[in-house]
This record gives C-alpha cells, sequence and structure tokens, in this order.
C-alpha cells in the first residue's frame, strides 16, 4: 500500500469522524438521551473538579505556549540552518582559476546558474515534515491566544452565557464593543488558525472563508464554539490536503500527519465530551488534556517521520 493511498484513507476518515461529531452535536446537544457528559454541557469544555471556568483557560493557553515557543525555537533553528546552508552555496567563491579565455567564460557561465540550481534543488527536496510542523505550531500558538481571549473576556465580565447564541449577544451592543468582543477572535484565532490547517490555500482565500466561519459561529450556542471550531478546522485541514497536494509530495509526511494529529484529537475530544465526569483524569485536568495532546502532536509527527527516514537511509545503505 501506497504513502499516498494510505494518506488519502487517513484523511477520509477525519472528514468521517468530524461530520460523525457534528452530527451528534447538531442531533443531540443538551436533548433527552444526549451522550454528552453535563458537566461538558455546561460550557462545552471539561473542566477540572475545583477550578473556576476562568482557570481552565488560562491554564489550557500557558500549557499550550509552554510546549510551542520551545519547539518552534528548534523549527526556526532548522530553518535557519538550511537558510544558512543556501546562502553559503550561494556565496562560495570560486576556486578554480584558469587563464584560459574560453574556460574563464564557461566558469563564469556555470557560476551565474548555480545559485538557482541551487534554489530548485532545495525545493525539490524540502523538508515536507519541517514545514507541517511549523505551520501547525502557528496555530497552537493561535489556539492558545484563543484561550488567552475567553480568559480575558471572563475575567472583563464581558463573555455572554453559554447557552445565548453570540449572534442574540451582539444585537444590543455597540460597535465598539461587538468589535472589541469578535474582532480579536477574527484576527487572533481564527484567521490564523485555519491557515495553519490550510496550509496550501491562498492566503486571500484563508481571509474570506474565516469571515464564514466566524459568522457561523455566532449562530450557535456559545458553549458549542469550541466543537464547532474542531470540525471546521479538521475539515478544512483534510479537504486542503486531499485537493491541493500533489501525488509526487504524498509521502511519509503526508500519510502520517493526519494519523498522529487530527484522528487522535478528535478521538480525544469525544472522550472529553462523554466522560468528563466519569474519568479520573478528565475529572483531574479536564480539557487541559486535549490541548497538551494536540500540543505535544506536532513534536511527536517531527520525531516520528525524523526517525522513520533514518532508519529507511541506514537500511538502504546496509542492503
Amino acid at each position: 500500500m501506497s504513502l499516498a493511498l494510505v494518506g488519502n484513507i487517513a484523511h477520509l476518515c477525519n472528514i468521517s469522524l468530524v461530520f460523525m461529531y457534528a452530527r451528534a452535536m447538531w442531533k443531540y446537544g443538551e436533548k433527552d438521551g444526549t451522550p454528552f457528559d453535563e458537566r461538558w454541557l455546561e460550557e462545552g469544555f471539561c473542566r477540572a473538579q475545583d477550578t473556576f471556568v476562568e482557570e481552565m483557560h488560562l491554564d489550557s493557553g500557558l500549557v499550550m505556549s509552554v510546549i510551542a515557543f520551545p519547539f518552534m525555537s528548534f523549527l526556526y533553528w532548522k530553518h535557519s540552518k538550511s537558510a544558512s546552508s543556501f546562502f553559503k552555496q550561494d556565496t562560495e567563491p570560486n576556486e578554480e582559476t584558469d587563464t584560459d579565455e574560453s574556460d574563464s567564460d564557461e566558469g563564469d557561465n556555470d557560476k551565474a546558474d548555480s545559485p538557482s540550481e541551487f534554489v530548485e534543488d532545495e525545493e525539490e527536496t524540502k523538508d515536507a515534515a519541517l514545514q507541517y510542523a511549523t505551520n501547525a505550531m502557528f496555530g497552537v500558538v493561535g489556539h492558545a491566544i484563543g484561550h488567552f481571549i475567553i480568559f480575558e473576556a471572563l475575567k472583563s465580565e464581558i463573555y455572554p452565557d453559554g447557552s445565548m447564541k453570540a449572534i442574540d449577544d451582539l444585537r444590543n451592543d455597540s460597535i465598539g464593543l461587538m468589535f472589541r468582543k469578535i474582532g480579536p477572535g477574527y484576527f487572533l484565532f481564527w484567521f490564523p488558525l485555519l491557515k495553519s490547517y490550510m496550509q496550501n490555500t491562498n492566503w486571500a482565500i484563508v481571509l474570506l472563508l474565516a469571515k464564514f466561519v466566524l459568522f457561523g459561529s455566532l449562530q450557535i450556542p456559545i458553549k458549542f464554539g469550541f466543537a464547532y471550531a474542531q470540525c471546521c478546522f479538521f475539515l478544512c485541514f483534510s479537504i486542503d490536503q486531499l485537493v491541493s497536494t500533489s501525488k509526487e509530495n504524498k509521502g511519509l509526511a503526508f500519510a502520517l500527519y493526519p494519523i498522529t494529529t487530527v484522528i487522535p484529537s478528535i478521538l480525544i475530544s469525544w472522550v472529553e465530551a462523554t466522560s468528563c465526569s466519569t474519568s479520573d483524569i478528565m475529572r483531574s485536568y479536564g480539557h487541559v488534556v486535549y490541548d497538551a495532546f494536540m500540543a505535544l502532536s506536532y513534536p511527536l509527527f517531527y520525531v516520528m517521520c525524523t526517525v522513520i527516514e533514518k532508519r529507511k537511509m541506514e537500511k538502504s545503505k546496509i542492503d
């Protein structure tokens, strides 16, 4: 089975899980016979026992930040290392000299061609795992900012009741207060996260799509905002990957990324929503479990790609 096929199946599986999760949320919600835990239904998050809701958002934001910034520093180092090798190659002096005029002209032509050839080689051998992980970590930062925004809104007492639709909460607000409520969410949460998932999609399209998903979030009870956001991000991610990734680029990173990141995340979110009161881990740590796994899944993905490729290389040398 090819890696492209494995990746395609994984993305189709992710899309199926998203629709199952969304359908259950839409069909049952708070109705009688709902499979969702009562404590989870209070806020749409599983809050650890003996904590306030604002503490949960602060803890989640801090945990994701603590995980994200060291790994982002590592990724920056990897990118800068690659860039330094590029500039080194680009500016490397030509040590060979020749008194013959024709040889000198030929050497000048080779020197002129070498930078473009090097750039082309770099594009062909681009580290896909590094690109996936880098984009994902910007999404983690946006996710953390989202929790900080909710924390600040709760502390400022402008965060509405979770059972209310956001659009109803905005109806009597001034323009300034409306922007204060939804502006930071659009620029610091919806847009950066959507772009981190839709890595192959044009920025302008993502900006427009972020407006649509933001508008959609205003039409549902606020406490279901997390479930809605997760479905939007994961669905857009798999569609972007299936449609915009060429067959030549559907390698190990393409196949492994959904298996190690989004699919486990949506399964954990289902566990959180249904066992907030019954699971010891969820009672003790709540939604932080989901956020911690999500933030850690991207370094895990990168390490797995690196290890697998290294072993393949070692095996090929032995053979």
